[in-house]
């Protein structure tokens, strides 16, 4: 995966305040080709990481 490509895809879901049907629609069954696959498990794993680091914020500020 290219450099510029991932740095899309990181804004991307940066972007994305609900991330639970982000992370639904990632799931969906699909029949992709082979890159489209690794785009999106890529996508999935940068929006659960961000997902985590926004629950650790949460769980921090509560503290």
């Amino acid at each position: 995966m290219k450099a510029p490509q991932l740095k899309a895809i990181i804004v991307a879901a940066a972007q994305c305040v609900r991330i639970n049907p982000v992370v639904m629609f990632l799931k969906l069954p699909s029949r992709l080709n082979a890159r489209r696959s690794k785009a999106r498990v890529a996508l999935d794993n940068v929006t659960l990481y961000i997902s985590n680091v926004m629950y650790e914020k949460s769980l921090s500020a509560f503290q």
